[in-house]
């Protein structure tokens, strides 16, 4: 395990070490007694700052988070952050503390963390330290507060999303005390940022059985996100959500679609099903989801009724119509609608269609804008022109052939004539 960690980090421990006392603590301790890789190191050091600086005058160093203690220091090109152990207190915004008080003292340091399996620490000779019993918990997949877990979550009300996240992707239990300290302070979650809550949200969304979590955890996720305690409420759409996220691959803008599809207008006692993306597209804004996810998800929901058949024009057209994104709808509607069989029968489709170049874009259509315009036709008319010509190659009314094209299109104004 000691092997395992980068030759800066050491590097780190061992200047520190010489006058002072430094260890690993956190995310790489935890992931590597599980045997899980980790990039998450963090140096600890009974250090102050100024001293930390002292002791790597010889490097690059800034003060990343000189008020929290934390300072960078630069070693081969790679920055490593090292903090100071610390006493916190006073939480007045459920996330930072008012007072931060520096100590030489490991334990008290580690008394502030989160979770006792996040508290463990490793020495630079590979010896461990696990006051609170870390290990333990590890054995036994356990997720337990440091502590009395109603302080550690009124402290910073973001640890009762991480607490889930870690249940979720480590496939461990949250221990009763910590679950009932958890849903007891979760209004809390009304302090911390959106954007923090979203991006806990979203590692929760892609863990397996996250159809079970989501239901266990409503109440939860609810607090900021009340649309979902609305598509709670309606029975059959909440086990057709449950159902679908079950059967889906973990993939978050599968997902993410498949719970908001479902957003209702509520209208007296009658639901009247949104025919459109613009409910979620609002949603999504106020939970501050990054543009390429809510672009994906809104399209995913925006066309989550049109037709998907294994016929060879229909599928020409939604290649058309979705371009290089249609593999993701494919995938999607799978997860959504579409039986193995019929899901089978459109790839292979699009495989021959593909594999054969045959033309289904305007890209590969035999003419183009400069062809139309010798022609006399300018304008919007290049467009809607160019388009009607790739509809009858799809459907089959006409070889994707320049002259053969530009035949039946010559054909067709005379007619119009």
């Amino acid at each position: 395990m000691h092997n395992q960690i980068p030759k800066q980090i050491k590097t780190c421990l061992n200047e520190l070490n010489q006058k002072y006392e430094a260890v690993l603590v956190g995310g790489y301790v935890r992931d590597a007694l599980l045997g899980r890789k980790s990039k998450d190191y963090d140096i600890a050091t009974s250090a102050t700052p100024e001293q930390v600086k002292e002791v790597f005058k010889r490097y690059t160093t800034f003060d990343s988070g000189i008020k929290h203690g934390t300072v960078t220091v630069v070693i081969d090109l790679h920055p490593v952050e090292i903090t100071t152990y610390r006493i916190e207190s006073g939480y007045s915004d459920s996330r930072h503390p008012d007072q931060i008080e520096f100590t030489t003292v490991l334990k008290k340091d580690c008394m502030r963390r989160d979770f006792t399996i996040n508290a463990i620490c490793m020495k630079q000779d590979g010896e461990l330290i696990d006051y609170f019993e870390g290990q333990e918990d590890l054995k036994n997949k356990i997720i337990r507060c440091v502590g009395n877990p109603k302080e550690r979550f009124y402290e910073d009300a973001l640890r009762i999303m991480r607490a889930i996240r870690f249940s979720a992707t480590l496939g461990f239990e949250i221990e009763p005390e910590t679950k009932a300290a958890l849903f007891g302070e979760r209004q809390n979650l009304r302090k911390i940022s959106m954007e923090r809550f979203i991006q806990e949200f979203q590692k929760i969304v892609v863990a397996e059985q996250f159809d079970h979590l989501l239901n266990e955890y409503l109440d939860v996720f609810s607090v900021m996100i009340p649309e979902l305690k609305q598509l709670s409420e309606i029975p059959a759409v909440w086990n057709r959500i449950l159902n679908d996220l079950h059967d889906s691959p973990a993939v978050l803008t599968y997902r993410l679609a498949l719970i908001f599809l479902h957003l209702s207008r509520f209208n007296a006692d009658k639901i009247i099903p949104m025919q459109s993306a613009s409910t979620f597209l609002m949603l999504a804004k106020r939970l501050r989801m990054n543009n390429e996810v809510t672009g994906t998800v809104a399209r995913f929901i925006q066309n989550s009724q049109i037709e998907l058949t294994p016929d060879k024009v229909l599928v020409k057209k939604r290649l058309n119509q979705f371009g290089d994104s249609f593999f993701d709808y494919l995938g999607f509607r799978k997860a959504y609608d579409l039986n193995e069989d019929i899901y089978d029968k459109i790839s292979k489709q699009v495989s021959d269609i593909i594999g054969r170049q045959e033309c289904f874009s305007l890209k590969q259509l035999a003419i183009n804008g400069s062809d139309l315009k010798q022609m006399g036709i300018t304008g919007t008319k290049v467009s809607s022109t160019l388009n009607q010509c790739l509809l009858w190659v799809i459907e089959g009314q006409v070889d994707n052939n320049k002259y053969k094209l530009l035949d039946k299109l010559n054909e067709t104004l005379k007619g119009r004539n």
